[in-house]
């Protein structure tokens, strides 16, 4: 297994990647490696999926219209609720 020494990271940083530390029961070196592994993973597998690829860019501007038109209710915050 190799070394890493990463320089120049934020205080705060280090201050919330060791409260995490703590709060899963975990020395801070094994929730550092868990979490640059759990990111690489994420990154990996969220490169995998292109099934729609084919669809990008292949609406009209009609179909564009209606959509955004179907959808600008939901672009409204209901200030009751927050």
């Amino acid at each position: 297994m190799a070394d890493l020494v990463v320089h120049g990271v934020d205080r705060r940083l280090v201050t919330a990647l060791k409260r995490n530390a703590a709060r899963s029961g975990q020395q801070l070196d094994t929730y550092v490696r868990s979490a640059l592994a759990a990111a690489v993973t994420k990154r990996r597998r969220s490169a995998a999926f292109h099934d729609l690829d084919h669809l990008a860019g292949t609406w009209t501007r009609r179909q564009h219209d209606e959509f955004a038109s179907a959808i600008a209710r939901l672009d409204k915050v209901d200030k009751e609720m927050w």
